[in-house]
């Protein structure tokens, strides 16, 4: 592999790892994480689950659970570009999410309820939340961006497995004996 096209291969998996182990701890499931090209994307991170509007005639308890879910996923679609931007920010203009922060963006629109200024200041909070996370579980991303650079696909199980090898938590299987 030539050197460009590798180190662009590397940020491809840094992103899709960022967004990856943000569904993990964030305990949002997903199918698969790739970083084989479909479409425009250069990878991919399939949800177990889908993200739906909030209808606006449920009860308070259904909103804030709705709210905390759209709070996690605008993290998880900034998470991406957040990883990819601390490991090699000049690969950021030639491999970006436009369609992730797109997708924050009109997430976070719903949220708050309008846009401009407050809208802004929102998105910036929940950009310095993704930051945040992003340093935190750093280790975490690198292990994954690994595994995906050899294995070009994880699916759920594997990636639990490489989180958690690298926080050095042991996997373990539950055999049941008959007596």
């Amino acid at each position: 592999m030539k050197p460009r096209a590798a180190r662009l291969e590397r940020s491809i998996a840094i992103h899709e790892a960022g967004h990856a182990v943000a569904h993990y701890f964030l305990r949002e499931p997903v199918v698969h994480v790739t970083i084989d090209q479909k479409g425009d994307a250069g990878g991919h991170v399939r949800s177990k689950r889908t993200f739906r509007e909030f209808r606006g005639d449920e009860t308070t308890a259904r909103y804030l659970k709705w709210q905390a879910r759209a709070e996690r996923i605008i993290t998880i679609d900034l998470c991406g570009m957040v990883a990819q931007t601390k490991d090699d920010s000049d690969t950021y203009q030639s491999v970006h999410g436009q369609s992730d922060r797109d997708h924050a963006v009109s997430v976070a629109e719903k949220v708050v309820g309008c846009g401009g200024s407050v809208l802004d200041a929102y998105l910036a909070y929940r950009l310095e939340v993704a930051k945040a996370f992003v340093d935190l579980r750093w280790p975490q991303i690198i292990a994954v961006a690994d595994a995906l650079l050899t294995e070009r696909m994880l699916a759920w199980e594997e990636l639990q497995d490489v989180i958690r090898e690298s926080l050095g938590i042991a996997s373990f299987t539950i055999s049941r004996t008959s007596g």
